[in-house]
């Protein structure tokens, strides 16, 4: 996984973990891994967009995370959203109960 913002925030060992111990093919690890990194990004940029009440704020924060720089998001969300980290934490953990749910239907189906 590529480091992210919000990668010290975000546990994904244990459903990296099922994938790699599943019977999947290598190709098909690779693209639940995938498919996994990028829904967590999505939503999690969509949890953060969604709470910024300004279009500058917005552009503040892309403008950070283009240029991959992680204390200016820290410092911005600390700034304009209350309890940043615990929103990006609730939203992925939901996202990642879901793919837990989906998982384990696909393994034991």
């Amino acid at each position: 996984m590529q480091k992210q913002f919000y990668s010290h925030i975000i546990e994904i060992d244990t459903f990296i973990v099922k994938i790699e111990s599943s019977n999947f093919s290598d190709a098909e690890k690779g693209s639940l891994l995938s498919l996994v990194e990028h829904s967590l990004h999505t939503k999690i940029l969509d949890t953060i967009l969604a709470e910024f009440e300004k279009e500058e704020d917005k552009n503040v924060f892309l403008d950070h995370l283009v240029k991959d720089e992680h204390d200016k998001i820290w410092k911005h969300l600390g700034e304009k959203i209350s309890g940043a980290e615990e929103k990006i934490k609730t939203a992925a953990q939901k996202l990642l109960e879901e793919f837990h749910k989906d998982l384990e239907k696909a393994l034991f189906s």
